[in-house]
C-alpha cells in the first residue's frame, strides 16, 4: 500500500471513529497485535534507513548537498503517516476512557511515541540540508507543516468528545476547529460542513512520490485497524475509498515478515568489485542491499508539492 493511500485511513478514521468510541464491547486482541507489530517493524526500518543516511551512507559516498529525490519516499512516508498514527492513538484513548480501563492506548501511545522520534530525524535532515539552499528539502518543509495542520485539525473531530489536545501539535489549533466537527449524528449541518472539510483533506495531498518505502507494513496497518471496526460498520456502504483501502492492502500484505529479524541493526553487506559503481550515495545503498529499484523520476517531486 502506497503511503498516500494510507491518508485515507485518516478520513475513515475521522469520519467512523465515533462509532467506534461508542463501542460497548472490548476491541479485539489480535488486531491490535496486529497493528503493534507492523508498526513496530515499520519504525524499526526507518530508524535503520535514517541512521544508514546519517551515520553510514553520506560519509561514504560524500555527496552534500544531500539527494533529496532519493530520499523522499522515505521522509513523505515518515510525515504523511504521522497522521493517522495521531488519530488511532487519539481514537483507542476515547474508547479506552468510555469503558473506564487502559488497555488499547498504551499500544497505540507506544507506536506514536516511536513515530515522533523518527519525525524529529526527519526535521533534523530538513534543517541541515537548508544550508545547501536545497529546494526539494524546502517543499519536504512544506509538506511537514501541511501534515502538522491536518493532523490538528482532524484531531479536534474527537476532542468534541474527550481530551486529546496533547496529541496534537498545537492544541490552540485543535480548540480553532472544535466548532467545524458536529456533536451528534443529528447535527445537519455540521454534518455537511465535515463532510467538505474531509473532501478539502482528500485534495491537500496531490503530490504523489512514485515508490513508497514500507508498502508491505502500510497495507498490514490499515488491515489491522479495519478489523478492528465491527463489520457492520461498512457492511451497507459502497465506499470508493474503502475499496481502494481493501484493494491496495490486500494487494501488498500477502509479503511476510519476521519482528524478530526485523528488530536487528545489521549494517548492509559491504560492496564488492562485483557492484557497478553507484552514482550517488543511494543508489549505491541499494545496491548495497541488492535491491533492484527503477530510477527516480527527475520531474514528480517539482512544483505540485506547493
Amino acid at each position: 500500500m502506497h503511503a498516500h493511500d494510507l491518508l485515507g485511513m485518516a478520513t475513515v478514521l475521522t469520519w467512523h471513529g465515533p462509532s467506534l468510541i461508542e463501542l460497548p464491547r472490548p476491541l479485539p486482541e489480535r488486531a491490535l497485535e496486529d497493528y503493534w507489530t507492523a508498526s513496530k517493524c515499520r519504525l524499526d526500518r526507518w530508524g535503520h534507513e535514517l541512521r544508514l543516511i546519517r551515520d553510514e551512507v553520506a560519509p561514504l559516498f560524500g555527496a552534500p548537498p544531500m539527494d533529496w529525490r532519493s530520499v523522499s519516499a522515505l521522509c513523505d512516508e515518515i510525515l504523511t503517516g504521522e497522521i493517522v498514527t495521531r488519530l488511532w492513538t487519539g481514537l483507542l484513548r476515547l474508547h479506552d476512557a468510555r469503558r473506564r480501563e487502559i488497555t488499547a492506548e498504551p499500544i497505540a501511545r507506544s507506536v506514536l511515541q516511536g513515530h515522533v522520534e523518527a519525525r524529529h530525524r526527519v526535521l533534523n535532515l530538513i534543517l541541515k540540508s537548508y544550508g545547501n539552499d536545497s529546494y526539494e528539502a524546502a517543499a519536504l518543509n512544506r509538506l511537514r507543516d501541511r501534515c502538522e495542520r491536518w493532523s490538528d485539525i482532524l484531531l479536534a473531530r474527537f476532542a468534541v468528545t474527550g481530551a486529546v489536545e496533547d496529541l496534537a501539535h498545537d492544541p490552540l489549533r485543535v480548540r480553532d476547529y472544535l466548532e467545524e466537527w458536529p456533536a451528534t449524528p443529528s447535527d445537519e449541518s455540521k454534518q455537511t460542513r465535515a463532510a467538505l472539510l474531509l473532501g478539502s483533506f482528500s485534495e491537500a495531498f496531490p503530490a504523489r512520490p512514485p515508490l513508497t518505502a514500507n508498502a508491505d507494513l502500510n497495507g498490514r496497518i490499515a488491515q489491522s485497524i479495519l478489523a478492528i471496526f465491527p463489520p457492520e460498520t461498512f457492511a451497507n456502504l459502497a465506499n470508493p475509498l474503502l475499496q481502494r483501502l481493501q484493494k491496495s492492502s490486500d494487494a501488498d500484505i500477502d509479503v511476510d515478515f519476521d519482528f524478530e529479524e526485523s528488530e536487528s541493526h545489521a549494517a548492509p553487506p559491504a560492496p564488492t568489485h562485483e557492484l557497478p559503481h553507484p552514482t550517488n550515495w543511494w543508489q549505491g545503498w541499494l545496491l548495497r542491499q541488492n535491491l533492484r529499484r527503477p530510477s527516480w523520476p527527475s520531474t514528480w517531486y517539482g512544483e505540485s508539492w506547493n
